[in-house]
């Protein structure tokens, strides 16, 4: 089998034949990309994961398809990848998002980016004493998989508040990441082959500058032209030739494609002034991104040496611990001083969790260090892969997770919406939950609607009673379940999950926490069944839809019929006498008033 595996290295490595050899190989790894991309989702295994592992199954630690000199001719990829990685990264930094974020969840981002890096490169220096292990491991940790989480993000129809923090978020983590990685590689390069430290600093700060520098120019020059191109093929040459353009300049001059494609990435989002124009920009590079991505995700799956594996241990275990326990606990810490059912506080723990996946920065970070340091380069780079591998995993369960508990998730909205009937039978194929929100005294809202509706779906029905101050002891909130298609009366249950308080109390100081119960109950459907002055608090029927993650029904109140059935009456009540002043002036006052006048008019002409 070794014979077997060394002709076949042989025969596709054949001395002379550099060009030839490269397009094969270059072949070879489409076609290998093209299947990953089409069977892990019938395997339900992320992407990025799949292209690893098939990388490693066809590099030199597996069939030995692709041997170290084929390698070394596909290092091209490197900086084309690493720029449109960042490059899209770019785009989810907006300042006017940023600007918009409270103080809390800017704290919560500060602490998910910089938590994970110190806790991964602290225990790393515990483990290994070596500092120039310890920074920039760390540093990688501190990435995210914006590749992942937008995927995802779009995958489940994802839109809200939400949505917008942990898209900034994922920016701010690679975006410190790489300034960090930045600022720390002189050093640990110092440190391993020797050199001045002072002289590093001054060609890394003078190589961080001009990279940026470089990117701005580039990103300002695709929103000077983006208003101009009209062509999808056009708009997509121009976005890729600023973007190989960038990354060329920067990788001759030996300076940081990545923080160029960030700066690139950064400029065009914030200086297109069109947010059409914008979208169109980052839209225009996607049909090119799978097989550069492909390309370059195989190749460095092929560049791990399975060997390597077997020296990670513990710092593999650091790695993963140190990084998850960061991103949790930032967004976990700005909970303080929160109620924990709120809808704030489910929004900051759902955050970590949606900020597991780490892909593309991760992966190209590593490579930049294996090249830079060949002594650690080769544990470093094997231990982010295995991690990236884990991460990515569990990291689109995580993003999903984090949307439907924050209640932006639509997994019936896609790119190709689902008809009524489709959605009708996609709702019904699951048990739905139809909850109804009311007054916990007063008028009882007519509840028929709900009771059809859950019928139809074969759900269940939970009352949520409020009251707009102290609880009054009434009933808890109760389920009316099953709901026979018959409509028939059903015994009231305790709800599994329901809010423990007797009622939910609803006024200006207490709608995060309403929305919040609502939201812990995962509702399909939401009737609202409340008082005039109640139901403002909660805001328009969109975005009471919007903030709960489901269709809002609001349901009349028995006062506010008889409101309108007074008003009916009382606006009949005007006709008929209307229609009584215009009888009588029709046939008593018209005719008296016309002979008064007349006879007005015959004693002026008297002489």
């Amino acid at each position: 089998m070794g014979q077997q595996l060394s002709s076949l290295s042989g025969f596709f490595a054949r001395p002379g034949d550099t060009l030839e050899t490269l397009l094969l190989v270059a072949s070879i790894l489409v076609v290998l990309g093209y299947l990953a991309l089409r069977y892990s989702r019938r395997l339900r295994l992320p992407v990025v994961t799949a292209f690893l592992l098939l990388g490693i199954v066809v590099g030199p630690s597996g069939l030995d398809l692709v041997d170290s000199s084929m390698m070394n001719s596909l290092r091209i990829i490197e900086p084309v990848a690493l720029g449109m990685i960042a490059f899209a990264a770019g785009e989810q930094l907006r300042f006017s998002d940023l600007a918009s974020l409270s103080t809390r969840h800017r704290a919560a981002i500060v602490l998910e980016t910089i938590l994970p890096v110190v806790l991964v490169a602290g225990g790393a220096y515990l483990l290994t004493r070596r500092i120039e292990v310890a920074l920039p491991i760390g540093a990688i940790a501190g990435t995210t998989g914006l590749a992942t989480v937008i995927s995802t993000l779009k995958e489940s129809g994802a839109k809200g508040d939400f949505t917008k923090i942990l898209g900034a978020a994922v920016a701010t983590d690679n975006v410190f990441a790489v300034l960090f990685f930045s600022l720390t590689l002189p050093l640990v390069v110092a440190i391993e082959k020797g050199g001045s430290v002072g002289s590093l600093y001054v060609e890394g700060m003078v190589g961080i500058i001009a990279s940026i520098v470089i990117g701005l120019l580039g990103g300002l020059l695709v929103s000077r032209f983006v208003r101009t191109v009209r062509s999808a093929g056009e708009l997509s040459m121009l976005g890729l030739a600023c973007v190989l353009l960038v990354a060329a300049i920067n990788a001759y001059l030996g300076f940081s494609v990545l923080l160029a494609g960030l700066a690139m990435g950064t400029s065009a989002a914030n200086f297109t002034k069109d947010e059409k124009d914008r979208d169109r920009v980052f839209a225009a590079l996607g049909p090119l991104e799978y097989p550069i991505f492909a390309i370059f995700f195989l190749y460095a799956g092929a560049s791990l040496h399975i060997r390597a594996l077997g020296g990670i241990g513990w710092i593999f275990a650091v790695y993963l611990v140190g990084r998850a326990v960061g991103k949790l606990a930032g967004p976990l810490m700005a909970t303080i001083r929160l109620k924990w059912s709120s809808a704030a506080a489910v929004q900051f723990r759902s955050l970590g969790v949606g900020l597991l996946p780490q892909a593309g920065a991760a992966v190209g970070l590593a490579v930049i260090v294996r090249d830079s340091m060949p002594v650690t380069g080769e544990t470093i780079l094997a231990t982010v892969l295995a991690a990236v591998v884990v991460f990515e995993l569990v990291g689109p369960l995580g993003v999903h997770w984090a949307t439907k508990r924050a209640g932006e998730a639509r997994e019936w909205s896609s790119i190709h919406p689902l008809t009524l009937s489709e959605a009708v039978k996609e709702l019904e194929s699951r048990k739905a939950r139809v909850v109804v929100l009311r007054q916990s005294s007063g008028p009882v809202p007519d509840l028929e609607p709900a009771k059809k509706m859950a019928a139809g779906l074969h759900g269940e029905i939970v009352e949520i009673p409020v009251s707009p101050g102290a609880p009054s002891g009434v009933a808890p909130p109760r389920i009316v379940a099953p709901v026979d298609v018959q409509i028939e009366p059903a015994d009231l249950t305790q709800v599994a999950g329901a809010p423990p308080d007797p009622v939910v109390i609803l006024d200006q100081s207490h709608v995060d926490e309403c929305l919040g119960t609502i939201v812990g109950l995962e509702p399909h459907v939401l009737f609202v069944s409340l008082p005039r002055k109640m139901r403002r608090l909660l805001g328009p029927t969109d975005t009471l839809s919007a903030r709960v993650g489901c269709p809002v029904v609001d349901l009349p109140l028995e006062e506010n019929r008889r409101w309108v059935a007074t008003a009916s009456s009382r606006l009949a009540d005007a006709d008929e006498t209307l229609e009584k002043i215009a009888t009588r002036w029709k046939n008593d006052w018209r005719p008296k008033l016309e002979a008064r006048l007349n006879e007005r008019n015959k004693n002026n002409r008297k002489p």
